[in-house]
């Protein structure tokens, strides 16, 4: 991917590329350049310093060519969504002529009830989604056309007093399409000549109403206070689970305890292919891709996204007390070090057994910090492990793939790192482009790798193994303090050096919900 500051804001060379595409048969890599290239436009018009009213027209044009593009290829549905994402769009989606081309297009497909709708949330007064006195104007007259295939005798004021007098008495009509679709059915009715069959005009109000009913799910108090216990019988599960330690000693060995590696990363990976398969494989990547495709799907990208950021909190957490035990053995350091020069000020002829006292009180205060650091490690490390453990086990309990309980072997957590890096490209672009268009982009993916795996593609990424862990596998060892050197005379020493950063140079905003500390090793938590 180019960077923003080489990109070159012309439509017309991804409108041709994507041509070219479509000419060659390749339907989807013409979606996949106009998709990429409306994100990655859109973020840069939002992020970057550039010319906001040439963006908007680059964007409008793109998004138009898109429609156009589908509509070409006989995709109807998609080009239903394309213009629904483009009028939705925080920087053309007030551009007139977006909504114009989308009218037209629903009143080529029959769909007069759906262009009328569109067209109130266009124009109506108390905060039309199109400003520009220009573009509604325009929007008026396409609007007034639409309504005289029913009334040749409406003009355009008595239509603009039908608008004003609908909003009075239902002023929250506009602020939800679906609301939208039936109220504005029925008091349109006024303005159209009466059907041969007057109970046709609310067939629809009432399919719709119908439809809205069965998908309501009423959550009950019961139903939180259920899902409450399980969530706290999974993070407390770490602590009574015997097969917590017991894994993580076997695979330890001798070697000192280390901070396990993650499950998701800083920043979202950066993926050759937005279908992911060069991380997961073709067939682990669909699974993921059917499984936020489900009713379910923005509930786990949530969850995840959570656990991410409880990871960043962790990260940060532990930095923060690391630094914390730094500055106290500094502190230490130096009122120890006007201690032993104040002792040997006054020696006088005892200087040499005084120098010998000093240098074994110093070896002593070297020991004692090295202990107290590692000891901080240790536990950072124990309570790295159990954030795992309670992740490995709500993304289990979630069906995410390649999550089957809790793991400790290496093979296996790679695999599942793999699968977050995935899901966190997920989560952060459905935050970027919305939850409808992303899911849109979802069933684009799925579609192309249900033909990939069925030719036969390569796997490039195996399953998990069945074994919960893997004692043979070799830990790799932690860094450790080093013995103190023998030295002499009355200079202390500095306090051993921090550590890399572990992993979040800046973590997300803090949130509530510490896993409680684990048991091992003796000594305090850092939160």
């Amino acid at each position: 991917m180019e960077p923003s500051s080489q990109r070159n804001y012309d439509p017309n060379i991804v409108i041709k590329a994507a041509n070219d595409k479509f000419a060659a048969g390749d339907l989807e890599g013409g979606q996949t350049l106009f998709q990429m290239a409306l994100l990655n436009w859109v973020d840069d018009a939002r992020e970057l310093t550039l010319d906001q009213e040439q963006m908007k027209e680059a964007i409008a044009t793109l998004w138009v060519a898109y429609a156009h593009f589908l509509r070409q290829a006989k995709q109807f549905k998609s080009a239903t969504e394309a213009y629904e994402q483009a009028i939705e769009c925080p920087v053309a989606g007030t551009a007139g002529r977006i909504w114009v081309d989308y009218g037209r297009f629903l009143e080529e497909r029959g769909k007069d009830r759906s262009a009328q709708d569109m067209y109130i949330r266009a124009l109506h007064t108390g905060g039309g989604l199109v400003q520009d006195q220009q573009d509604r104007a325009l929007l008026w007259n396409e609007f007034l056309e639409l309504m005289r295939k029913r009334n040749s005798d409406l003009t355009l004021s008595d239509l603009q007093q039908a608008i004003a007098e609908q909003e009075q008495a239902t002023p929250d009509a506009v602020a939800s399409n679906k609301r939208l679709r039936s109220d504005s059915n029925d008091s349109m009715v006024g303005l159209q000549q009466p059907d041969a069959n007057p109970s046709s005009q609310q067939a629809l109000p009432q399919e719709t109403m119908s439809i809205e009913e069965s998908r309501t799910h009423v959550v009950t108090a019961s139903d939180v206070d259920v899902e409450h216990k399980a969530l706290e019988e999974i993070t407390n599960n770490a602590q009574n689970d015997p097969a917590f330690m017991t894994a993580w000693l076997v695979r330890d060995g001798t070697a000192a305890p280390q901070p396990p590696r993650p499950l998701f990363s800083p920043n979202p990976p950066k993926l050759k292919d937005p279908t992911g398969k060069e991380l997961v494989g073709e067939e682990l990547a669909l699974q993921i891709i059917q499984l936020l495709l489900k009713q379910s799907g923005p509930t786990i990208l949530q969850v995840c996204r959570g656990l991410w950021m409880l990871q960043g909190i962790k990260e940060q957490q532990a930095n923060l007390g690391l630094k914390k035990v730094d500055e106290v053995i500094a502190t230490s350091a130096k009122e120890l070090q006007s201690k032993l020069d104040e002792r040997l000020s006054v020696a006088g002829a005892a200087q040499s057994a005084v120098e010998q006292m000093n240098e074994a009180e110093l070896v002593a205060f070297q020991q004692k910090c090295n202990e107290q650091r590692q000891s901080f490690l240790n536990n950072i490390a124990w309570e790295h492990r159990q954030l795992l453990w309670c992740q490995q086990l709500l993304l289990s309990r979630l069906k995410v793939p390649a999550f089957e309980g809790t793991t400790v072997d290496s093979s296996e957590m790679e695999l599942q790192s793999r699968v977050c890096s995935l899901l966190h490209a997920a989560f952060f672009l459905q935050q970027r482009v919305g939850q409808k268009a992303h899911r849109t982009m979802l069933g684009s993916q799925e579609e192309r790798l249900k033909k990939i795996v069925a030719e036969g593609g390569v796997k490039t990424v195996s399953k998990r193994k069945k074994s919960r862990f893997s004692p043979k596998i070799a830990p790799t060892t932690q860094q450790q303090m080093a013995p103190p050197p023998p030295f002499g005379g009355n200079n202390i020493p500095p306090p051993p050096p921090p550590p890399p950063q572990m992993m979040y140079g800046q973590p997300p905003p803090q949130m509530g919900g510490y896993y409680p500390p684990p048991p091992p090793p003796a000594g305090g938590s850092y939160y």
